[in-house]
């Protein structure tokens, strides 16, 4: 028994091990941008609220349009049973069986001026507008997950120059404690330079804190739970970028943005909303129809329908009516108001983000120009440190300092330029698909279906 025993401790351990050697052995998947959204698509419930909105929305049609057909209700009633009893004064006794079967059918419409067919045409729109708010949230989760991404990349770049700083610098402090070593530096010399070295250290850890922070984000904004940083795939350098002019992304966003689309709707909604409120003061025609049919041998009544009409007019309700239509216009009013602030919002977002573009683009050039004028001359300083020539320590410590900050303002023109390109395609209002979203670096997919500037754009109403 105690050897049996053994032996499954020892399998068992034999297994553990083995999986956790499997486990660490297996390469991790290096997730693309397109996988990071497509886990915030499905993972976040932003999209999936507006989707059980959506759904709400079509029965609530389902629920307008039964006021505007017939309404009719059957019943059917059975009677079984015996009746026993005695004729008074007498001693003849009698009983019988009691039989009896009823149905019925009740057939009624009701007509209240229009106001039922408006409030169908309101829900119309609505699933309209519900439809065009599953997009504008899958397009906020796709904003906020590749903010994110980039984010995450940013912040492994800087880790890396960081890391690279820190080597250079003591690579530099061991240039200098060789030159002391053998006289041809003063020790004060190697000050500056240990300041460095410590400067690069603080600099890798506040880094690597931002990786970790930056990881912590990008798993909440695309709904997982708490767990490892992910392995992202790194973006390349974009380069040529070949933008349309501002006037076209202005043209598609104020014709395809969804939340515009979606304000527009609303305003037809509350129209409808106003209409209907506004036939509330109109009298009521309410037509029924009854049939009832008897069976049985104890059923006196075998057939009998009759048509019925009500009208009912509203004499005395103190103007609760026409106050509610007034309400109702307010809020018409109200939705046209927000609607054409929502269009210049839009247009100057399309306008920042399309400038932040254009002059990150523009920074990367200028950075790299930068970059490989510093390198030059940190070479030159320790060229001529080397040498003994007429640089100090604090011209070498500079020049590095400058190379550090060239790199830097490279990564962040490329970040700069990747974030504002994300804040352009959700302005313009692309990608509103839950599907195949495919991102090009140049925008180039939404030139295919705009006109030339200038032309009038006309959009094509969703179907219900």
């Amino acid at each position: 028994m105690i050897f049996r025993l053994a032996t499954l401790v020892l399998l068992g351990s034999g297994l553990s091990a083995v999986s956790a050697f499997a486990a660490e052995s297996t390469p991790t998947k290096k997730h693309a941008l397109a996988d990071v959204i497509d886990l915030a698509l499905r993972n976040r419930s932003t999209v999936g609220v507006a989707q059980q909105s959506f759904i709400s929305a079509a029965q609530g049609k389902t629920v307008a349009r039964s006021p505007l057909l017939p309404q009719a209700v059957t019943t059917f009633n059975m009677l079984r049973g015996r009746s026993v009893g005695a004729q008074s004064g007498t001693n003849f006794r009698f009983s019988g069986d009691l039989n009896s079967e009823q149905g019925t059918l009740n057939a009624s419409w009701a007509f209240d001026g229009g106001g039922n067919y408006w409030r169908f045409r309101q829900t119309t729109h609505s699933i309209r507008s519900a439809r065009a708010g599953i997009a504008t949230a899958a397009n906020s989760v796709r904003l906020e997950a590749s903010l994110a991404y980039f984010e995450v990349l940013r912040a492994q770049q800087l880790l890396d120059q960081a890391k690279s700083n820190q080597r250079i610098a003591e690579a530099q402090l061991d240039m200098i404690r060789a030159r002391i070593k053998v006289g041809d530096a003063a020790p004060v010399d190697e000050l500056p330079v240990r300041v460095q070295v410590e400067n690069a250290k603080v600099q890798v850890l506040q880094a690597l804190n931002t990786v970790r922070t930056n990881a912590s984000s990008l798993r909440d904004q695309i709904g997982l739970d708490y767990g490892p940083p992910l392995d992202l795939e790194d973006l390349p350098e974009p380069k040529n970028l070949d933008a349309a002019p501002l006037v076209r992304y202005l043209d598609a966003a104020l014709s395809g943005r969804p939340d515009l689309i979606q304000a527009r709707t609303d305003i037809l909604t509350n129209l409808y909303s106003y209409r209907a409120a506004k036939v509330a003061v109109f009298p009521t025609l309410t037509l029924n129809y009854g049939n009832l049919q008897g069976f049985g041998s104890f059923s006196s009544l075998r057939n009998q329908w009759s048509w019925q009409a009500f009208v009912s007019v509203p004499v005395l309700n103190w103007g609760s009516p026409a106050a509610t239509a007034k309400q109702s216009l307010t809020v018409v009013r109200s939705s046209e108001l927000t609607a054409g602030q929502l269009r210049k919002d839009i247009a100057a977002q399309v306008e920042q983000s399309y400038l932040s573009m254009t002059n990150a683009n523009e920074r990367i050039a200028a950075s790299h120009v930068e970059v490989d004028a510093a390198q030059k001359n940190l070479d030159a300083a320790n060229a001529k440190y080397r040498l003994g020539a007429s640089v100090t320590v604090v011209d070498v410590v500079q020049a590095q300092v400058q190379l550090n900050q060239a790199r830097t303002n490279l990564l962040t023109a490329i970040y700069d330029f990747y974030g504002a390109q994300a804040n352009l395609e959700f302005s313009v209002g692309l990608g509103t698909e839950l599907r195949n979203y495919n991102r090009t670096l140049d925008l180039r997919r939404l030139l295919a279906d705009q006109p030339p500037a200038g032309k009038a754009t006309k959009s094509t109403p969703a179907k219900n």
